[in-house]
């Protein structure tokens, strides 16, 4: 039988105790079949001393790991709110009902009155009445096929006085799973993780505000209000770090779903491709890059009570007098795509006497929107 023999330094004066623990269980510690050095506190463990394979971790378990090498993961656009081409908004600002604010985002607050705000990376919603309904943002998602049948996590940081502000996922209906803010009023991390059907459907949209679960009406009371910000969509069980991308990016993305122009100028040549006395304006290629789809279009002229859809026809030696109000069309069946417009008019009043003859179409507050 081996035998447990303790040996004392010859050079040491002190006394090593070796001490019970309070159980009335009996224990057994098995000494390994080697000659080594008992591991504490200020050891190291090189990798000389590791082999075999590591057990299966838990990222949910895991705490101030940053993901590394992830790849896009932040199925989201703008989830910082850094774009907002539509306006700035640093002020509090009406929300209207469905309506787009800064990018990718819109505002629902059906039976509730209130205001959205950038508060410079974090977007602000605050009700400015008492009632019962819902104020939040909603982002709609494109990718619905990859998505389908994947686990996701929703996460964001997220502040407010209201305990029922939280987070939601419709895809193809509402989705049981929700997280919700306690309503202290300081900066929590919010998130929610689930398997998406693998049928999604025609929507699939992410969820951020004051909210009832799968979106009931809830009672809301004036001056209630969420922050939001780092908003994030990814595949897997986590909610890992923010993925920031440059503002560069998060621009060409919103691009694909909304482009403004200011004001654009076109050559016009009378008779070109359209009628005797129309005029056609050749085809305008979008700067910004192609679309998701074919965008509705929006515009006007440079009268003193601006048209929408019409626009203003200068001489190309600014001889001529203004003509305002001109109908201004996409040409033909493809005179609209994802990537391009071919504008003409037709039998519109245009200043130009001759056929050939070449001026210069203004129109403002272009804009091209192919939102979800």
């Amino acid at each position: 039988m081996a035998k447990v023999k303790i040996t004392g330094h010859a050079s040491g004066t002190g006394v090593i105790t070796v001490t019970a623990p309070n159980t009335s269980t009996d224990r057994t510690i098995t000494l390994p079949d080697s000659t080594g050095t008992i591991l504490d506190n200020t050891s190291t463990l090189d990798a000389t001393k590791l082999s075999g394979a590591l057990p299966a971790l838990s990222g949910a378990s895991l705490t101030g790991v940053n993901a590394i090498n992830s790849g896009r993961k932040n199925m989201l656009i703008n989830g910082d709110f850094s774009v907002s081409q539509r306006g700035t908004y640093t002020s509090a600002t009406t929300a209207t009902h469905l309506q787009y604010y800064l990018d990718r985002f819109y505002v629902a607050n059906d039976g509730v009155t209130g205001t959205i705000q950038d508060t410079g990376f974090a977007a602000k919603l605050v009700a400015t009445s008492s009632a019962t309904g819902t104020l939040r943002l909603v982002q709609p998602i494109e990718d619905t096929v990859w998505l389908a049948g994947k686990t996701v996590t929703l996460s964001c940081q997220m502040k407010s006085n209201d305990s029922n502000s939280r987070l939601g996922i419709y895809a193809g209906a509402w989705q049981s799973t929700t997280a919700t803010h306690t309503g202290g009023g300081a900066w929590e991390t919010i998130s929610i993780t689930l398997t998406l059907p693998s049928s999604i459907g025609a929507e699939l949209s992410t969820h951020f505000g004051i909210d009832g679960a799968s979106s009931a009406n809830v009672s809301i009371s004036s001056g209630a209000y969420c922050e939001m910000k780092d908003l994030q969509l990814e595949v897997g069980s986590v909610a890992t770090d923010f993925e920031h991308r440059s503002y560069v990016e998060e621009l060409v993305l919103c691009h694909k779903y909304y482009q403004t122009y200011g004001s654009i100028y076109f050559m016009a040549t009378v008779g070109r491709y359209a009628d005797s006395s129309g005029l056609w304006c050749g085809t305008w290629s979008f700067p910004n890059g192609a679309m998701r789809a074919e965008p509705t279009v929006t515009y006007h002229d440079q009268a003193s009570t601006p048209e929408a859809g019409k626009m203003t026809m200068y001489a190309a030696d600014s001889s001529a007098t203004t003509t305002h109000s001109i109908n201004f069309r996409p040409f033909g069946t493809r005179g609209k795509t994802e990537s391009h417009i071919d504008f003409n008019t037709y039998n519109e009043t245009h200043g130009l006497t001759s056929y050939g003859d070449v001026g210069i179409a203004r129109v403002s507050d272009f804009t091209l929107e192919a939102e979800l």
